[in-house]
């Protein structure tokens, strides 16, 4: 569905991403950790078409959208979903506005039936009557379902997530990474999700990236990247201090 094929990217004398190659496949949940800004959400933006690699190429349904120009790009992006790290909210909207704006801007449906989607896309990430509460009036697990309802209400084929659980106590990192799941499942669609919180990743995951010095250094089945003999992934993956990733002694 997703396929990034040995991209290239820098900015100005910093290189990002070295001959990264990375495959998302369809109808699957796949995961890509890294340390914090080693480059994740810059793969999400060459995805979305927000970025252009200096080289390579980056498919979306089998499609080289590199070359694309910004009206072509708009339309790949219709098929996608995004959801926030941080939500991402409107704060002068209601939540119910919020997860309408997308197709108040982007199709042609009369208000009744946007009425009828953001009620059920809001029921479907567990938030039954917030439509008219504001996004202040909400704790931040619930706003970060609210993102969610927003990111699927244009019923996309693949919905990308940047870090969904960061900032959350354990127990509602647990309902978003179930709640991953369920949509996955119930809608049928492709998801990538961006994350370094490693937890999360073998509760949902199917196919787990891991992106280290701008290289992706594993690539594999949940089950197999656990078990990884690569020295730098152990080490992310028990938070050891001691192994490749240097680590700044106080």
């Amino acid at each position: 569905m997703i396929k990034l094929e040995n991209v290239y990217l820098s900015f100005g004398r910093k290189d990002v991403l070295k001959n990264v190659s990375l495959s998302v496949p369809e109808g699957k949940i796949s995961a890509l950790i890294g340390l914090s800004g080693v480059g994740k959400s810059t793969i999400l933006k060459l995805i979305i078409g927000f970025l252009k690699p200096d080289k390579g190429k980056v498919y979306v349904e089998g499609i080289d959208i590199t070359k694309m120009n910004e009206r072509q790009l708009d339309k790949v992006r219709k098929s996608m979903g995004m959801a926030f790290q941080y939500s991402a909210l409107f704060d002068y909207m209601t939540c119910g506005d919020n997860v309408a704006f997308g197709l108040r801007q982007h199709t042609k449906l009369k208000e009744k039936e946007i009425r009828k989607i953001v009620t059920e896309k809001l029921n479907l990430v567990g938030l039954e009557g917030v439509e008219h509460l504001y996004p202040s009036e909400i704790s931040g697990g619930m706003r970060k379902r609210v993102g969610f309802a927003r990111a699927i209400a244009y019923n996309p084929k693949i919905v990308l997530y940047d870090e969904p659980t960061s900032g959350l106590d354990p127990v509602m990192t647990t309902v978003l990474n179930n709640l991953i799941v369920k949509l996955n499942r119930e809608l049928g669609v492709t998801s990538l999700v961006i994350t370094h919180d490693i937890d999360s990743v073998f509760h949902f995951a199917d196919t787990i990236a891991m992106l280290y010095e701008g290289e992706i250094v594993e690539e594999s089945q949940a089950s197999v990247f656990k078990n990884s003999p690569r020295p730098v992934v152990q080490q992310f993956i028990k938070g050891l201090e001691e192994g490749p990733i240097k680590v700044l002694r106080l």
